[in-house]
C-alpha cells in the first residue's frame, strides 16, 4: 500500500471588514448662501461677482488661441455655420485676435483671457436700447436660446418686457417638425415664454447646430430684430436679420462676424453660469421700456 504524505492546505483567513459610517453633514436652515451680498457693490463688481464677466470666464490664453486658429482655418465647428462673406476682415489669427480684444477685451499676453465687465456694460446699455426702440415702434422681434439653462429666464423676461411696450413676439403656437440636430433625431423647435429653444419631447436641450437654428427661422416671418445667444445668433447673423447676439469666449465666430455688420451688436459674457446669475440683467432691463 502507497504511503500517503498529507499536505495541509493554505490556511484560510476571514478579514472582517469595519463598518463605513456614512457622515452627512447636517447644515443649519439659511446656512447655505443663495446669493451674494450684491447691495453695496456697482453694477461691473456685481457682473464679476455673477461670473457674467471678469475673472469667473477666464479660459487659457493657448486654448483660447487654439479656438482663433481653427476660425482662422474656417473650421466648420468654428464658424458656427456663419458664411464665409461675414468673416472677410478676419482673415488671419492675428485680424480675428483683434476682432477678439475689441469685443471681449481679452489680453492675450497673459496667461488667461477673460471678458471684460465694463465692455459688457456698455453693449448692455446699447442692447437694450435697440431692443426698447424696435418694442416701442410695434417691430416684430424673435428671441431664442441655445443655452437654455443659462440664458432661457433672462431673455423670457426681456421678451414680457418687450411686448408690454408694444413689440409684437413671433412664436408658434406648435412645435416645428422633427429634424436631426448634433447628431440626435426627434429633435424640434418649441417656444418657452415667446422664446424659441430645442426640445427632445421631454426637456428643453443646449445646440450647437445651425439647421436647428435655421429650421426656427423658416418658421416664422422675418422679424425686424432677433435676440439670441450663441447659434441662434450666429444664424440670424447669416441670414441678414438685425441681431443682438449674446456671445461667450466659445462663441467667437459670432462676436468677429458681428463687428462689421451694422444692424448687428454682440453683448460679450458667459453663457454657462445659473439661470439665477443673469436676474441683474433682467433687473437693469427694465428701466429702458
Amino acid at each position: 500500500m502507497d504511503e500517503h504524505k498529507f499536505v495541509p492546505g493554505p490556511a484560510i483567513i476571514h478579514v472582517r471588514k469595519k463598518r463605513q459610517r456614512i457622515l452627512r453633514p447636517t447644515r443649519e436652515v439659511g446656512a447655505i448662501a443663495d446669493r451674494p451680498d450684491t447691495e453695496s457693490m456697482t453694477v461691473v463688481q456685481e457682473f464679476v461677482a455673477m461670473g457674467l464677466a471678469g475673472r469667473k470666464t477666464s479660459v487659457s490664453t493657448q486654448v483660447f488661441r487654439d479656438s482663433i486658429g481653427q476660425l482662422a482655418r474656417r473650421n466648420p465647428e468654428s464658424t458656427m455655420g456663419i458664411s464665409g462673406k461675414y468673416l472677410l476682415h478676419a482673415l488671419d489669427a492675428g485680424q480675428i485676435e483683434e476682432c477678439a480684444a475689441e469685443i471681449f477685451g481679452v489680453d492675450t499676453s497673459q496667461a488667461s483671457v477673460k471678458i471684460d465687465p465694463e465692455l459688457l456694460e456698455i453693449a448692455l446699455d446699447e442692447a437694450f436700447e435697440r431692443i426698447a426702440e424696435v418694442a416701442n415702434k410695434g417691430g416684430k422681434l424673435i428671441f431664442a436660446s441655445s443655452r437654455p439653462a443659462a440664458t432661457l429666464p433672462l431673455l423670457i423676461e426681456l421678451a414680457r418686457l418687450s411686448a408690454e411696450a408694444g413689440g409684437k413676439i413671433l412664436q408658434s403656437y406648435d412645435n416645428t417638425s422633427a429634424f436631426i440636430a448634433d447628431g440626435r433625431k426627434d429633435r424640434r423647435v418649441t417656444w418657452s415664454g415667446s422664446v424659441g429653444v430645442i426640445t427632445d419631447g421631454e426637456s428643453l436641450l443646449a445646440t450647437n447646430d445651425a439647421k436647428a437654428a435655421d429650421d426656427l427661422y423658416f418658421h416664422l416671418p422675418r422679424p425686424d430684430l432677433v435676440i439670441a445667444d450663441h447659434i441662434f445668433a450666429g444664424t440670424s447673423l447669416t441670414n441678414g436679420l438685425p441681431t443682438i447676439a449674446f456671445a461667450g469666449l466659445d462663441s467667437l465666430a459670432v462676436a468677429v462676424a458681428s463687428l462689421p455688420e451694422k444692424q448687428c451688436l454682440t453683448v460679450p459674457m458667459s453663457l454657462s453660469q445659473p439661470s439665477t446669475h443673469y436676474d441683474i440683467i433682467a433687473n437693469n432691463a427694465k428701466s429702458y421700456f
